[in-house]
């Protein structure tokens, strides 16, 4: 078969024994590029050989390194024109002992691919790979090389359908194209307009401003409207806050009463820790007392090297006892503090909505400053 790949009876256009050569020593090269599995090289090479003449012998060969490749359609191709130029007697007949049974194999590794249509679509159009099919493969089996694939449909009056389909070797793949009518001349429906916010009308007859001789500030003369539980009316503004009486004083006195829960508690772990520090402390002074032993004068004052360590941890011991005992003491002090003032918190802080009986309370009403008397039961 490959004695006879580039033999051929003569012919019209027959190229020179000079192309001839340059064409064996692409074909040779594309031999050896096959031997170590370099398709692609072999694939260039040998169609440089066929543009200088073409046999079914570089046909052969070309379909075989195409298939190599998984490009099974285009191997099957190669493999029909090889087979033509056998049948059209171009080239040694052995060559079509080789080309047969690659062609039925090919017949049934190719996969292939059926895009159907709904019923009545008209002028569609099937796009592979981005690739223009023809319109009469649509409902056909096409034969696709073994992979992933996009498809685009494209039909009159419809919506562009997409898909990504995997085919494999061997397999016939149907494909329906689910086409969408497009709904012509329709809009969507107006949205009706959000409401404008709500704002209170203006009083039809405003009642006259009252200004006092001396220009100092007076109380407007209003009704009452909508009084508030608590006894401010709305639309004074309380000085205490905004809304309701006492929330404001409420929060303040709130943060106060958490910031001196929490001074308490923690002048009570320090002086509970330290106060065990102490005890630790006399523990460790006594096992030193115990081991320079009962005397009646102040042996550590000038120690012999035998009580030298017993009375370093003396020393220590009782240095670290004063300072526990101090740290303590102002631990607990800090703790009662914060305790007295807690609870002075708790029974002298009243916020407005505790307070009982007549009281008077500056306010400000649509910019106007002045009093306001109040009884709170």
């Amino acid at each position: 078969m490959v004695a006879g790949a580039l033999s051929a009876p003569a012919r019209a256009a027959e190229p020179t024994k000079a192309e001839i050569a340059v064409a064996r020593q692409y074909f040779d090269a594309a031999t050896a590029a096959e031997n170590q599995g370099r398709w692609r090289d072999a694939i260039d090479q040998l169609d440089k050989a066929i543009a200088i003449k073409e046999t079914a012998g570089l046909r052969y060969h070309l379909g075989f390194a195409k298939e190599n490749l998984g490009m099974l359609v285009d191997a099957m191709l190669e493999y029909r024109r090889a087979s033509g130029l056998i049948h059209s007697d171009t080239t040694s007949v052995d060559v079509e002992r080789f080309i047969v049974p690659k062609l039925e194999e090919m017949r049934k590794r190719v996969p292939t691919l059926r895009v159907t249509l709904p019923p009545g679509t008209t002028g569609a159009h099937l796009q592979v790979d981005g690739a223009a099919v023809k319109p009469e493969l649509l409902g056909n089996a096409i034969p696709l090389n073994p992979g992933t694939h996009a498809l685009v449909v494209i039909a009159p009056g419809h919506r562009p359908f997409h898909a990504q389909i995997t085919v494999n070797e061997g397999s016939a793949i149907t494909q329906a194209a689910e086409l969408v009518p497009e709904v012509v001349g329709s809009a969507s429906a107006p949205v009706a307009p959000f409401p404008a916010p709500w704002s209170p009308a203006p009083a039809e007859h405003p009642e006259p401003r009252v200004e006092s001789p001396a220009g100092a500030a007076a109380i407007r003369r209003e009704p009452l409207r909508n009084t508030r539980r608590g006894g401010t009316p709305e639309g004074v503004e309380h000085p205490e806050g905004r809304d309701f009486p006492g929330s404001s004083g409420s929060s303040a006195k709130t943060w106060v009463l958490i910031g001196e829960a929490a001074v308490t508690a923690a002048g009570l772990g320090i002086g509970v820790g330290y106060l065990a520090a102490a005890r630790a402390a006399q523990t460790r002074v006594d096992e030193s007392n115990s081991h320079i032993g009962p005397t009646t004068s102040n042996p550590c004052q000038n120690p012999p090297a035998i009580l030298l360590v017993d009375c370093q941890n003396l020393s220590t011991a009782l240095s670290d006892r004063r300072r526990d005992h101090r740290i303590a003491l102002a631990g607990l002090v800090g703790a009662g503090v914060g305790a007295s003032a807690l609870v002075a918190t708790l029974i002298l802080w009243k916020t407005p909505s505790q307070r009982r009986g007549l009281f008077v309370t500056p306010m400000s009403v649509a910019g106007d400053a002045g009093l306001m008397l109040g009884f709170a039961h």
